[in-house]
């Protein structure tokens, strides 16, 4: 029989603030962490890139940094004009380069060829 226990992070949840070009994370009304983005180029030829993440120090160590890469990774694999994606955000960088096998697929090629150790940024 297992007891279920709230876990401490279940009050934190992630908005997409299209107007910030940034995907806020809050606890309550407190804004906690962003990662920003910016897009270049427009319809399927634009590229997102993801280049700034932060979480406050107090949130630190909670998986948090990750949720908000794995949450913009996911709303823009599933925007219809199918964007490419890549990182210069070296945490958001690191993060992708591990989930290559969920992601990967809307990588810019170039971002792709970095990853993959074929040119140097």
């Amino acid at each position: 029989m297992s007891a279920h226990r709230q876990h401490p992070d279940d009050n934190v949840d992630i908005r997409h603030l299209p107007d910030e070009h940034a995907f806020a994370l809050y606890d309550g009304d407190a804004r906690i962490g962003r990662i920003d983005y910016a897009r270049e180029g427009t319809g399927s030829d634009s590229v997102i890139d993801l280049h700034h993440t932060e979480v406050d120090k107090e949130y630190g160590g909670r998986g948090l940094a990750g949720r908000l890469v794995r949450t913009a990774a996911d709303h823009f694999a599933a925007e219809a004009d199918q964007p490419r994606l890549k990182a210069t955000c070296p945490y958001a960088r690191g993060w992708l380069s591990r989930h290559t096998e969920d992601y990967g697929r809307i990588f810019d090629p170039e971002f792709m060829k970095r990853l993959q150790g074929g040119a140097s940024e």
